[in-house]
């Protein structure tokens, strides 16, 4: 097993110092034991499984700051701490809560350029999880300032989300959410405009607060209507969803009144 360390900067020694491991490690303790010099009683150490590196760098914490990138696979969780950000290069993160009672509630999708992390949230519960392979890069308190307009345009967002997640009509929300992902996301393709992410119809339902039937049974309204097309977890509008009578589209997709008006 291979262990990537990362070293909160502000706790490290001042000297810069770097320790190649050319064998295997053959269990944590020794790894830890091995350390134990360099890190201060009080440092924070996190470890993260990823392969391949065999090699630990400490730098002095001005060039770690500015420097410390990592990789995250599909569905792996970025660790996130009370005074750092994560700032994402590429991929797409979800951030996410849940309730007591162990229900998703899905807070927004973010991709690349734009900032995740506990100090944006100050939830508990709270998590970001990669939607695709995703690089970042850690942005400790100390750099923060540099990074205001993303902090901005993540409030900016979140607000946005929250007006429209408000109403109380199920259809109106996920037709909100599904323009919103497509300024964000989409991208023009000869039908229309295609929102480049994967979107399972159980992630819709975390966000819009119903089920995954509900999702399908809605998008599936959606389509005949001729706004958009689902293809491969992927969605292209074909037509702007503000000008569809909602409440029309609601009662013909209700399966009660469907089955009544075959009777």
């Amino acid at each position: 097993m291979v262990w990537t360390i990362l070293l909160n900067p502000r706790l490290l020694r001042a000297s810069s110092q770097t320790i190649d491991y050319l064998s295997p490690i053959a269990s944590e303790s020794v790894f830890i034991h091995t350390l134990e010099g360099i890190i201060a009683d009080n440092s924070k150490v996190r470890y993260h499984n990823r392969p391949p590196s065999m090699s630990a760098t400490f730098f002095n914490p001005k060039p770690f700051c500015e420097a410390t990138h990592c990789t995250f696979a599909p569905k792996e969780s970025i660790p996130l701490q009370e005074e750092e950000l994560w700032l994402i290069d590429r991929g797409l993160v979800r951030t996410l809560t849940w309730t007591d009672q162990g229900n998703v509630i899905s807070l927004g999708y973010w991709g690349s350029g734009e900032l995740v992390g506990l100090p944006l949230a100050k939830l508990s519960p709270f998590q970001a999880e990669c939607v695709t392979r995703t690089e970042a890069m850690l942005v400790p308190q100390a750099l923060w300032s540099h990074h205001l307009n993303a902090i901005l345009e993540h409030a900016q967002r979140s607000a946005q989300l929250a007006s429209f997640l408000a109403h109380d009509r199920t259809l109106n929300r996920l037709a909100y959410l599904i323009e919103w992902l497509g300024v964000r996301f989409g991208r023009r393709v000869p039908e229309g405009v295609l929102i480049d992410i994967p979107l399972p119809h159980s992630a819709i339902g975390e966000m819009v607060g119903c089920s995954r039937v509900t999702v399908t049974r809605f998008l599936g309204a959606l389509q005949k209507q001729g706004a958009l097309v689902q293809l491969r977890r992927r969605i292209i509008l074909l037509k702007p969803l503000n000008g569809l009578d909602f409440q029309e589209i609601t009662a013909n997709s209700n399966p009660r009144r469907r089955a009544s008006d075959q009777v």
